[in-house]
């Protein structure tokens, strides 16, 4: 039994040996660009300064605009029926938590900004919502999944990070990093 069980452990241990080096290589020969790579795990406990942002809407906000303030980032796109469904709930969530002192800000990541515009104005939502830009990703990373949420304290701190489509009581729940809290 423990020699089928060191040769197991052997051979997990080559397979990562291998993509780790592969991983190497292809940093090396600028098939990984290793800064984005390192970008895409933001996790709990990272510290965040969101960059300046020009809004869907045109409304220009300059870089240090959430400091001091809680905010839930929600990455979407008008192509996903999960971040459709996401983003009802945020039009319901949203003024419970502006109330509260809770900001939402949403990211697009469509390619196509026109069928993100006919999105929102079929939905005219209450919350701001941005384009994903090099700015944005040098910050957060790609949003490889969607929906995606991030929620950073008032000091820039990621509280969460929650892949996928929320349920309503999962999103409201996140009015506990309101400043005013539920009461």
């Amino acid at each position: 039994m423990t020699l089928s069980i060191q040769m197991a452990s052997s051979c997990r241990s080559g397979s990562v040996s291998f993509l780790l080096g592969l991983i190497f290589l292809l940093g090396l020969f600028g098939g990984l660009d290793i800064s984005v790579a390192a970008q895409l795990s933001l996790s709990k406990g990272d510290q965040v300064e969101i960059p300046a942002i020009r809004l869907i809407s045109g409304e220009e906000l300059p870089a240090g605009h959430y400091e001091g303030r809680p905010v839930v980032i929600s990455y979407w796109a008008s192509w996903c029926p999960y971040c459709k469904r996401q983003n009802e709930r945020l039009q319901d969530f949203y003024p419970r938590a502006r109330a509260k002192g809770l900001e939402i800000l949403t990211i697009n990541v469509d390619e196509d900004q026109e069928a993100a515009l006919s999105y929102l104005e079929a939905v005219q939502p209450n919350f701001p919502s941005a384009f994903e830009t090099e700015h944005i990703r040098a910050v957060f990373g790609k949003a490889t999944f969607i929906p995606r949420v991030v929620v950073l304290d008032g000091q820039g701190t990621v509280v969460e990070v929650i892949p996928g489509e929320m349920t309503e009581k999962d999103l409201f729940d996140l009015i506990k990093y309101a400043p005013l809290g539920e009461r």
